[in-house]
């Protein structure tokens, strides 16, 4: 910091071709990046007036900049007034950090929301819009309702005591009320510390923007909810991705669609690739490793955030050169950006509650599920959005052809009727395990509430098992590309911890429906053939327990199917997803003919079709994986969990996207071209098809399709 001065960011940012930025008013130490404020004392070591300095210069250049504030993480407020703080229910600081077992000293301890903190906080967004910022954002405001960081400071004993009549339960008991209770009130004593705040910022500076750091993808999750219930309060949102360079191809832009399904209508979404790779603030990310993850974020509707630190902009200032690459293409697209709406065929419908009330504290029960439909999807060129389950209950699940419920175990009355009106008009629908066994509060039903939309009836309790069979008994079309029995479970790479991912449910199909596939049992409970206890057992027998009900355009899978893509990848539960959803949902409108690595993602502009084309054709990324948890455990021939940068893209050959005429207005003939590379392509017109030739992607590419002129 003390080689930085607020000018030299402004300089780099007008370089890079940035428009916006977001920088600390105030720390997680609790020091600050201005003088003359009340919010802490200035950062030792900063060269002048930082933030101020930096607002000026930004301004004039047309630059905006957004003051981080409201940190729940401030160390130097933690040593004054330690009763400020997140405790969790053993009496331990709550931390920020991801500290080591044992003894340690808290650096970034958490402060609570229920506690004078927040008053602190409220100093802080009026001094950073005294400054001149253009707005304010919350970054890591956080305030978990998972046990071991769940604060049980004397603020929240007596608030919630208050509000409730009754203590704050320690122990997670989900069948009580009251510890159901407890849950949801976290998530309300966040949002109402954010309407504080945001209310603040806008009497201070009416076109202030308000905007909140969710990380969608850490911290369990949580911070989805906290979206979902903060709409109308906040102006945009911060999808923090740090995991990326541990997640597959497209994570970015999987986030994107999360958060763009959290926010709802009207709220920017902003989603970063760090600059640098893994956790390694000062060594850069390969070239084209931080180009592809920028472009995720506009592809799928959200707007490229690119986080550096100061270690790498003094060590390797070379290294930011790809952020300028992809923000002139920026730039240069947003003609084709602006008021662009998803080609809507398939979504996914996700659900906060039930991640929290079913997934409970094993939230990957029901994501790992939800996931691998999305990536299946992916993979497969099936264009797909996520739809929150409140408003799937509207006008828009009518906007989709068929629309996915990966386990979604708590359905409410309304999503039932919203279903079910989709269904009798022509729509479809998949659904999973143990969709729509509990009611909206996540309370056992008794039965499916979706029984006359799926066509099942329960049969008894769902089986707990690490391994199921699903074999074939005729020809179907869902079935189309699988030619013998499947196996349902996975092989454990922790031996203590099954997956149990052989469970099923078992149902009785209706009279009218079909039923291609059963439930087999294995011949043992663990396979013997290769590592044994580990290792896939072989099909014993049929069972007479549907395992695929087709009921018109309903289809459901009394055991989870996406879950096994998720964890396995094998082709075989890729094509029952992909057949399902265009046997339920009639062919897509757009498809490509193009290696699974190849990310398409089609936007309608007007008359306009805009398809972004983004290549991941790479090396393999992940190295070694660990077996774990044996009894008589060994060392490993090598070191494992080896993960890899993508460090080049392999470009891709003859390409072609086929589009529905109706797409695109062709009454006069239509064009394509790539407004990037300044090129047009070849058409071809054929059985009311649009058919554009690509003969070669590089690492990204946009083909504009649309009536000549």
């Amino acid at each position: 910091m003390s080689r930085i001065r607020g000018r030299d960011v402004a300089v780099l940012a007008e370089k890079l071709h940035a428009n916006l930025i977001v920088v600390f008013a105030r720390d997680a130490w609790g020091y600050t990046y201005y003088r003359g404020g009340r919010a802490g004392p200035p950062r030792p070591g900063m060269p002048g007036d930082f933030l101020r300095e930096l607002i000026a210069e930004a301004h004039r250049r047309g630059i905006r900049v957004v003051a981080m504030v409201a940190h729940t993480a401030n160390k130097l407020l933690y040593l004054r007034h330690r009763d400020w703080a997140q405790v969790n229910a053993r009496g331990e600081p709550v931390l920020l950090e991801h500290a080591p077992s044992g003894v340690w000293e808290p650096e970034w301890p958490q402060l609570c929301p229920n506690s004078p903190f927040l008053e602190h906080a409220v100093l802080e967004v009026r001094e950073a819009l005294e400054l001149g910022a253009d707005g304010v954002l919350f970054d890591s405001f956080r305030y978990q309702p998972d046990p071991e960081r769940a604060c049980y400071c004397r603020w929240c004993r007596k608030r919630f005591r208050r509000e409730h009549g009754y203590d704050m339960p320690v122990e997670p008991d989900w069948s009580d009320n009251r510890w159901r209770m407890l849950w949801d009130w976290r998530y309300r004593v966040v949002v109402g510390a954010l309407a504080r705040l945001a209310a603040e910022a806008k009497a201070a500076r009416r076109d202030a923007v308000v905007m909140y750091n969710s990380h969608p993808a850490g911290w369990a999750g949580r911070a989805n909810r906290v979206v979902e219930m903060a709409r109308g309060i906040l102006d945009a949102v911060f999808a923090e991705c740090s995991e990326a360079d541990h997640q597959p191809p497209g994570f970015i832009a999987e986030m994107v669609k999360l958060s763009r399904a959290m926010a709802g209508e009207g709220v920017a979404i902003f989603a970063s690739r760090n600059a640098f790779y893994s956790l390694r603030p000062p060594h850069p990310a390969p070239p084209p490793l931080l180009r592809q993850g920028l472009r995720e974020a506009f592809i799928a509707g959200g707007n490229p955030w690119v986080l550096v630190f100061s270690s790498q902009l003094i060590q390797r200032p070379e290294s930011l050169k790809p952020i300028e690459e992809v923000f002139r293409e920026h730039e240069l697209l947003e003609e084709y950006l602006d008021g662009a709406e998803p080609v809507r065929y398939a979504a996914i419908i996700v659900s906060n509650t039930v991640r929290d009330h079913y997934g409970r504290l094993s939230p990957e029960r029901y994501v790992d599920e939800v996931r691998g439909f999305y990536y299946a999807l992916q993979h497969s060129h099936i264009h797909v959005e996520y739809l929150l389950d409140q408003d799937a209950v509207g006008e828009a699940l009518s906007k989709y052809k068929v629309v996915v419920l990966a386990d979604t175990a708590c359905v409410s009355n309304e999503l039932l009727r919203a279903l079910e009106n989709h269904v009798e008009a022509g729509g479809g629908v998949i659904a999973t395990f143990q969709t729509s066994l509990y009611n909206d509060d996540c309370l056992p039903a008794g039965g499916l509430l979706a029984e006359s939309i799926l066509g099942a009836r329960l049969a008894g309790e769902p089986v707990s098992r690490d391994w199921s069979y699903l074999i074939p008994a005729r020809k179907h079309p869902v079935l189309e590309g699988i030619d013998g029995p499947i196996p349902l479970g996975d092989i454990r790479y922790d031996l203590p911890r099954g997956k149990e991912l052989g469970s099923i449910v078992p149902v009785e199909a209706a009279r009218d429906a079909e039923v291609p596939a059963y439930i087999g049992e294995p011949a043992y409970r663990y396979g013997h053939e290769y590592t044994l206890g580990r290792s896939t057992p072989p099909l014993g027998y049929s069972t007479s327990l549907p395992g695929i009900v087709v009921n018109g355009k309903a289809i459901y899978y009394p055991w989870r199917l996406g879950s096994h893509y998720w964890h396995t990848g094998h082709p075989d539960y890729q094509k029952l997803i992909a057949n399902s959803i265009r046997y339920a949902g009639g062919n897509p409108p757009l498809e490509a003919e193009a290696p699974e690595t190849v990310i398409v993602e089609p936007w309608k502009q007007g008359e306009r079709l805009v398809i972004h084309l983004l290549n991941y054709t790479t090396g393999q990324r992940i190295q070694a994986i660990s077996l774990r948890g044996a009894k008589q455990p060994i060392p490993g021939y090598s070191s494992s969990e080896a993960v890899h940068p993508i460090r080049e893209i392999i470009p891709v050959t003859g390409i072609r996207i086929i589009v529905d005429q109706d797409l695109v207005s062709h009454h006069a003939g239509v064009k394509a071209y790539s407004p990037l590379a300044n090129r047009k392509y070849s058409i071809e017109e054929k059985n009311g098809k649009i058919i554009v030739s690509i003969d070669r992607l590089e690492e990204y590419e946009v083909v504009v399709v649309e009536p000549k002129a």
